[in-house]
């Protein structure tokens, strides 16, 4: 039988440059991530804030590690509920991101509340300019940043 020739150092040099990009990738995931959080403190509809613990509890992870969130500082009388139900939900989303093939990066807010208060057309702000949908606007209005970031991050 005839033996192919340099196959194990083509295969070699693959995955060498598939594992930058894998890295690239990530990188670039995450930096997508801070245009999000950024963008939704500074363009309207901003964040509402009322003792800052919904701020405080956004997160991003990817499966490896917890880019932003690991240690919040919540306030109030149910601050250490906050801070047990931030961790429980980091570990989960950390499990979904490893249940992927490829780079996966996890964010949002752990407040319980989170949703109720991205939702809520009706509620007066505290906070002037903030507002409902605060987080999908953000998304919406950074996709193409977002996507460039992500190019930017994927070339070998």
């Amino acid at each position: 039988m005839a033996k192919l020739r340099g196959i194990k150092n083509i295969t070699d040099n693959l995955n060498k440059e598939l594992g930058k990009m894998k890295k690239a990738s990530v990188k670039g995931l995450i930096e997508a991530s801070i245009i999000i959080r950024r963008d939704m403190d500074k363009t309207p509809p901003i964040i509402p804030i009322d003792q800052g613990n919904l701020r405080s509890s956004w997160f991003v992870t990817t499966a490896n590690k917890t880019a932003k969130g690991q240690s919040p500082k919540f306030k109030g009388d149910n601050a250490g509920k906050m801070n047990a139900d931030h961790n429980r939900v980091i570990s989960s989303a950390k499990g979904i991101a490893m249940g992927f093939r490829w780079p996966v990066v996890v964010m949002g807010f752990t407040a319980e509340y989170a949703t109720d208060v991205h939702e809520d057309q009706e509620k007066e702000r505290k906070r002037p300019n903030s507002g409902a949908h605060f987080f999908k606007a953000s998304l919406d209005r950074n996709k193409r940043e977002v996507l460039k970031t992500l190019a930017e991050n994927t070339k070998i």
